[in-house]
């Protein structure tokens, strides 16, 4: 398993591949790099739905007024 200060390098190369105004996300460790990046992916692309979803609703219901 990578230590905590070679998961941090990592994690801050992965999330700089993200707007900068993307939530930030709790870090774990213990893990191989093939999970921590599996981890992010899968954190951003839930929160990028979520925003993609959020933005859905509000041109919706402007286009309803």
């Amino acid at each position: 398993m990578p230590d905590a200060k070679l998961l941090d390098k990592y994690y801050d190369r992965l999330l700089s591949a993200f707007p900068i105004e993307f939530p930030t996300i709790e870090l774990k460790y213990d893990i191989s790099l093939a999970e921590a990046k599996d981890y992010v992916f899968t954190l951003a692309k839930f929160k990028l739905i979520q925003q993609l979803e959020k933005d859905f609703m509000v041109l919706q219901n402007k286009m309803r007024v």
